[in-house]
């Protein structure tokens, strides 16, 4: 079915990016009644009035059908006979573009990537993948350097896989808890001891799944639970009864502990187990292929391998590098999750769209805004619900992005940081802790990296 879009403000390569954010007239009916608008700008003419029709223009000024068609007739001063733009199916996917003929400074890009090589010659990581989306489209999705040291072996590319650590927290753990918040199944204050009975304890009664989610618990940052405990059940029970360092919202310590309460929370709520749950509701609506915990064996030659560990007494390649991770199962809320910078790039499109992505709505624009917000709880810290925010200085996310910006780093040497001020994001996978966990060159790369980005995309 053909629709007649009028589109009167500037076109050109912006207008793709900003018409679903613009308001648009929807005229259900007869063109003539645009005569009684006549300062509108944006215009989608539909000549018929019934309720087939109401629900294909929903699907069309959602980008998820085609919009085409010219004026029959002509409307004074408003539109001539045949006036008419085209706008293609868009459903809010990212589009790979030539970012030479994008940006203002695509230079900046070109020296990243030089950056970058510089930095596995320096040993910073034997390979990297890195995406940068920007206002709808795909300036960059690269990969670097090799799986390990040596010229020799495979190369990296957009497709290869990484041990996600510590972005499971935010890739799984918090977008599940932001399903389970928009559908009334989990209030951000209920009492962590209501749902999981066996942590108490002092303070402990205190204890909501806000101060979980932003890491003012008054539990410790880690411990070593690998080293005597096997099991998911047995693990949590360990972490229940870990007494509490500080009053719950008084300070705020980054946790891997408290994550993985909420892998338990989030299981008592939904009776599935997180890894199942993510995938139904998230991995598969968007079509995330290479997005899973416990790769199956098919995939070892696609996976870079990690450290050579003393404690597996081998190289960790196929399996989660976190040791409580692994004594779990190799699922947890705080890591355990292996993806590639093309399935991360859309988990970040789909934040900067507002929840949908190529059809599918998978969070609510509103939950996304709540939980991407600093929250405050403790002066000084930075952290919203999940996610964290850019500090004034010293943030991994570099000098230049917007305080509104927030995302999350991970162990092995992973980061991905979303700026909806921008409308940027930027997905940076490494393997720095091959061959072993004490490289620490990548504290160094992160900020440069999103400088290069930054730069390019504006005049600073």
């Amino acid at each position: 079915m053909d629709y007649n879009c009028l589109n009167k403000y500037e076109t050109g390569n912006m207008t793709k990016k900003k018409l679903w954010t613009i308001l648009t007239l929807i005229i259900l009916g007869p063109p003539y009644v645009l005569l009684k608008y006549p300062a509108m700008e944006n215009i989608l003419l539909t000549y018929k009035d019934d309720f087939i029709n109401g629900n294909v223009v929903a699907e069309a000024v959602c980008g998820q059908i085609p919009i085409g068609g010219k004026l029959p007739v002509s409307l004074g001063n408003i539109a001539s006979r045949d006036e008419g733009e085209t706008l293609l199916d868009s459903c809010f996917q990212l589009q790979a573009v030539d970012y030479h003929s994008h940006l203002p400074h695509p230079e900046y890009l070109d020296s990243l990537k030089q950056f970058l090589q510089k930095s596995i010659a320096d040993s910073a990581f034997p390979g990297c993948a890195i995406a940068v989306g920007f206002q709808g489209d795909l300036l960059l999705q690269e990969g670097f350097g090799h799986y390990i040291y040596d010229p020799q072996s495979k190369k990296v590319n957009s497709q290869s896989i990484f041990d996600l650590a510590s972005l499971t927290k935010v890739v799984v753990t918090t977008n599940v808890t932001m399903i389970l918040y928009e559908r009334g199944l989990l209030k951000l204050d209920w009492k962590v001891s209501e749902i999981i009975p066996a942590f108490k304890g002092p303070d402990k009664e205190k204890v909501t799944i806000r101060h979980l989610l932003t890491h003012s618990s008054g539990l410790p940052a880690w411990q070593k639970l690998y080293l005597n405990i096997k099991g998911k059940e047995n693990i949590v029970q360990a972490i229940c009864e870990t007494g509490l360092e500080y009053q719950p919202g008084t300070d705020y310590v980054y946790s891997d502990l408290g994550m993985i309460l909420m892998q338990a929370i989030i299981e008592s709520i939904v009776q599935k187990p997180l890894d199942l749950f993510f995938t139904e509701n998230i991995a598969i609506p968007l079509g995330l292929k290479r997005t899973f915990y416990n790769p199956e064996s098919r995939w070892i030659n696609e996976i870079l391998p990690t450290e050579i560990s003393d404690w597996h007494k081998r190289l960790v390649h196929g399996f989660v590098h976190d040791e409580n991770a692994y004594a779990m199962g190799g699922v947890s809320g705080h890591a355990g999750l292996f993806s590639c910078i093309e399935d991360l790039a859309v988990i970040c499109q789909l934040y900067l769209n507002g929840g949908i992505y190529a059809h599918q709505r998978i969070i609510n624009t509103g939950t996304i805004e709540l939980f991407t917000q600093r929250q405050n709880l403790v002066a000084g810290s930075t952290r919203a619900l999940g996610w964290d925010t850019r500090s004034e200085q010293g943030s991994s996310a570099g000098d230049y992005m917007s305080l509104r910006a927030f995302g999350h780093t991970g162990f092995t040497g992973t980061s991905l940081w979303i700026d909806p001020e921008h409308q940027l994001f930027v997905v940076l996978l490494t393997n720095r802790v091959y061959t072993t966990r004490n490289n620490q060159k990548i504290q160094k790369v992160r900020p440069l990296v999103h400088n290069y980005v930054m730069k390019a995309i504006q005049e600073l």
